[in-house]
């Protein structure tokens, strides 16, 4: 395939997309074409949370923890980061590997975003999708489907180009490997009320946010995530979290904390996409089975929209929606007049 030829169809503004290269990137990806050896790395911001996307690296599943951590030395405001490569199932346009193998919403996000930028741009009339075809397009953007390390079924992601990328992510939850289960915790020197929601790939301790504050200034993080593991029985997860939760009407606001066990890494983030599921389904645990739609404010300012619905059936799945807006551009480690680091952003 061409690449040159492929990007020029792109039906995304250019000013935000093909000039800097992520395109291109995107392009060679999807069409399996590479012009380098070296991998590529992309800077995303799915509203907060800065998450790197390494495409071509080949990185054995047993280094990506290594290359993850020297990454965040290099750059600190890296929160996580995600591997993209072909997906195992057929209908999913990529696969994307957290360095922990964890589940992680907001980096499936940040993918999708990336990934939307090399699509070709053949207009399915009506939406339809054609035979053969992965990838859906309509007026307002483009679906398709992705495989996320955690998870035990394929994302269904929903692009809309706006000022960014408003990404939204669905996926169905079997019921049996999703737990919500209201604990006490011995966090400090007084016990703490909170829910523990397990969910494929990774599971979280949801306190009220004054709580959560009062824990963290009384002893240290790595010891609180020991507690909480051998309190409610979470070593088995790749990833765990503690999130604050505020209530204010219909709106949630959170302070997520995440360790990830093969990074090594604590992260108070600026963002947390699943952490947002997490909270709202805590908050709702007096009302199990109730359909429910929140927005949830994250720590950057930034919000999050979350819906949950419930099947009628028993045995079906609960379905998940979480969306929000999201900005790609390519990784480069540039020092700024504060001397920190940060990447070069689409537009810049």
């Amino acid at each position: 395939m061409n690449v040159a030829k492929h990007v020029a169809q792109l039906p995304f503004d250019r000013r935000c997309a093909g000039e800097n290269g992520v395109a291109v990137a995107a392009a060679e990806f999807l069409s399996g074409l590479r012009t380098s050896s070296a991998p590529h790395l992309i800077d995303c911001l799915p509203g907060g949370n800065r998450t790197v996307l390494v495409v071509g690296s080949g990185t054995k599943a047993s280094r990506r923890g290594a290359f993850a951590r020297a990454l965040q030395v290099q750059a600190p405001s890296v929160e996580q980061v995600g591997f993209l490569e072909s997906p195992h199932n057929s209908a999913c346009i990529a696969r994307l590997e957290m360095a922990g193998g964890e589940f992680c919403i907001n980096a499936a996000r940040s993918a999708a975003a990336f990934l939307a930028t090399g699509l070709p741009l053949t207009q399915l009339e009506g939406g339809a999708r054609c035979k053969g075809e992965k990838i859906g397009f309509d007026e307002s953007g483009c679906m398709f489907s992705l495989e996320v390390s955690g998870a035990d079924s394929p994302l269904v992601a929903r692009v809309q180009p706006k000022f960014g990328f408003d990404v939204s992510i669905s996926l169905n939850i079997c019921k049996q490997r999703l737990e919500v289960r209201n604990v006490i915790s011995l966090l400090g020197a007084c016990p703490s009320f909170g829910t523990v929601v397990e969910m494929p790939g990774i599971a979280y301790l949801v306190l009220g946010l004054r709580e959560l504050l009062h824990v963290v200034e009384e002893g240290s993080i790595a010891e609180c995530f020991k507690k909480i593991e051998a309190q409610h029985a979470l070593g088995r997860f790749p990833a765990i979290g503690m999130i604050g939760c505020e209530v204010s009407g219909d709106r949630l606001r959170i302070e997520p904390i995440v360790f990830v066990r093969a990074v090594g890494s604590y992260y108070r983030e600026t963002a947390c996409g699943s952490g947002s599921l997490a909270a709202v389904l805590a908050y709702h645990s007096s009302l199990p089975g109730t359909d429910m739609h929140l927005k949830v404010f994250q720590p950057s300012g930034a919000h999050l929209d979350v819906a949950i619905r419930y099947p009628q059936a028993r045995q079906s799945p609960v379905h998940v929606q979480i969306g929000g807006m999201v900005q790609v551009g390519i990784f480069e480690m540039l020092a700024d007049s504060a001397g920190k680091h940060r990447s070069k952003e689409i537009g810049e």
